[in-house]
């Protein structure tokens, strides 16, 4: 499979700057967390090179594993009193950037669409509006620089971010070439099996899941300026 080198390149940089701003936002230690992030990416990248989730092996529901380990990581965090205050403990104004890197991957999907390897419905041309919460993250990032942004305010751009997240999620899990496939099959997502890409559904989207649900855990205050 090929992919333009512009597009290529926008999604290495979202990469790195999503697992920049996910690091950093974490609270100290950060040594155990890149270790973990890097383990998980090797493996993923390892596996898609492999050819593992290619379209030859599209008879199994292996692009399940892409994310399945990744979200059930995070339910154990959820359920446990220890697991929660560790996500709670996270920088919620450094996550904005996290989010706001949304914008550029609705763009790389958009060049993916029209070049084949994802369906139109996974673009802003068709139902996937995630793009939107891109540009609230970077503006309620913008007001965080000025004063603190209320909870009220953040808990909404939460509960509505985590609502078009889902809605590309399983999308793009149900457009995946193989058993679990029920929509667009004229134009499958295709492009998920395959390096770069892989990286999306196996790293961005948990780590955007994460911040979400992070932000539900009660604490005080909005989100304004870190004191770092």
């Amino acid at each position: 499979m090929t992919f333009s080198i512009p597009l290529i390149t926008v999604f290495h940089l979202v990469f790195l700057f999503a697992g920049l701003a996910f690091i950093q936002s974490a609270p100290e230690p950060r040594q155990r967390l890149s270790r973990v992030l890097a383990f998980w990416i090797l493996t993923q990248v390892g596996l898609s090179f492999s050819g593992f989730y290619s379209l030859e092996n599209g008879a199994s529901p292996r692009p399940v594993l892409l994310v399945l380990p990744a979200v059930l990581l995070i339910a154990g965090l959820l359920l446990s009193a220890k697991g929660r205050a560790y996500m709670a403990a996270f920088d919620q104004q450094k996550l904005l950037l996290l989010h706001s890197l949304r914008v550029p991957v609705e763009w790389c999907l958009f060049v993916l669409a029209s070049e084949g390897w994802v369906p139109e419905a996974m673009t802003w041309n068709g139902t996937n509006f995630d793009v939107l919460s891109g540009i609230a993250a970077l503006t309620l990032y913008a007001w965080s620089l000025k004063g603190t942004v209320p909870a009220g305010v953040m808990r909404a751009f939460n509960v509505l971010g985590l609502l078009l997240l889902l809605n590309v999620m399983f999308t793009a899990l149900l457009s995946v070439p193989g058993p679990l496939q029920q929509f667009n099959f004229d134009q499958p997502n295709k492009a998920v099996l395959e390096y770069p890409f892989v990286l999306l559904p196996a790293l961005i989207v948990p780590m955007v899941l994460f911040a979400h649900l992070a932000s539900f855990i009660p604490k005080r205050g909005g989100v304004k300026k870190s004191e770092k």
